[in-house]
């Protein structure tokens, strides 16, 4: 007898806002997950996205570092199933004056919005390709389209990764894989309060009904 394989989904930055609705997403779709996080909040998420009726596994590391990314990838393989959904959400605000901000910062910021982001997307886009079939989304913002005065490393790493998912979908036409890029207009979520700039007036995402009505189409 046939055994219908539940397709499989990956979203990082998946412990809140964002991330998490996009994970709520696919566990609506009947789609197994493995999330991530940096936050011990993505635990919780599991939980959660466990009542939907789907198996999820969290995985609590920083994809920035080697170590991080390793360990993701060790739950990944351990499933010895292919990645058919990839939702690439990780990311991280600095808000200061360039000139003031504190070096480390700005390079962990920056790591854990482009690097971690580019390992995931070299990670299974080889695969999705060679088997004909899968979905990459990408979180990219408005932010991206326009200059930020004191998020500059913020709307500069949206504008590489605008860019970067309007070429990959490209490169890939024709393969069965396709590459979709979230933009969502500037939104109140909790990467804000971290970076210090919760009360700069942001309008609340519309969130859920704006992540849905985007998403949707990559998850068919």
């Amino acid at each position: 007898m046939n055994v219908i394989r539940r397709k499989l989904a990956v979203v990082t930055g998946a412990a809140t806002e964002v991330g998490l609705e996009l994970a709520r997403l696919c566990a609506r779709q009947g789609f197994d997950l493995i999330i991530t996080a940096e936050e011990a909040l993505v635990h919780d998420a599991a939980q959660e996205l466990g009542l939907m009726g789907v198996t999820c596994r969290s995985v609590q590391c920083d994809l920035a570092s080697s170590s991080g990314f390793a360990s993701l990838m060790a739950v990944i393989a351990s499933g010895e199933r292919p990645v058919d959904f990839l939702f690439a959400n990780a990311s991280c605000g600095v808000e200061q004056d360039t000139a003031e901000e504190d070096l480390n910062e700005a390079i962990q910021a920056i790591q854990t919005s482009l690097d971690g982001t580019l390992r995931m997307i070299f990670a299974v886009a080889a695969g999705m390709r060679s088997r004909g079939q899968g979905h990459i989304l990408i979180s990219g913002s408005t932010t991206g389209l326009m200059p930020g005065t004191t998020q500059a490393l913020y709307n500069g790493s949206k504008t590489f990764l605008d860019s970067f998912s309007v070429a990959l979908g490209n490169e890939l036409q024709g393969t069965g894989v396709t590459v979709s890029c979230l933009l969502p207009r500037g939104s109140q979520t909790d990467l804000f309060d971290r970076a210090a700039i919760a009360n700069l007036g942001f309008e609340s995402l519309a969130a859920r009904s704006t992540i849905i009505g985007a998403a949707s189409a990559t998850l068919h």
